[in-house]
């Protein structure tokens, strides 16, 4: 695993929100991703898929209460996520991007066990996630 903070060097321990970001999309392997918090910008950037276990956390200092996390991926993926951030208490947001080519022959050599083309999946913890 390879943790690259964004911007200015931060301390994971004291930030209240960690977010974790993944393209795990070998089929389309540098997908521009973008996130707001309750409207604010989190990321708007690239994200390649390289060995799929390449992340990027950022620490969001945020105040407790109810938020709301929006993702939009270049290639129309979406997805909203409420939750819950508990005074002292942190939760980890994790951010997987996923996308399957939709060629008969690319559906076929994956069993097509998955549904072709984009989608976003988001899950909440309030335990540290590093590879998931």
């Amino acid at each position: 695993m390879r943790v690259f903070p964004p911007g200015e060097a931060w301390d994971e321990a004291v930030q209240p929100l960690i977010v974790r970001v993944s393209n795990q999309a070998f089929d389309d392997p540098d997908v521009q991703l973008s996130a707001n918090l309750d409207g604010v910008i989190l990321f708007d950037q690239t994200f390649k898929v390289e060995d799929q276990h390449t992340v990027t956390l950022f620490g969001v200092n945020v105040a407790p209460g109810s938020h709301t996390l929006t993702v939009l991926s270049d290639t129309g993926a979406k997805v909203e996520q409420p939750f819950d951030l508990t005074a002292g208490k942190q939760r980890w947001v994790v951010v997987n991007y996923w996308y399957f080519d939709p060629n008969p022959t690319a559906q076929r050599q994956r069993g097509q066990e998955e549904e072709p083309g984009p989608s976003l999946h988001v899950s909440i913890s309030d335990q540290p996630v590093y590879i998931g």
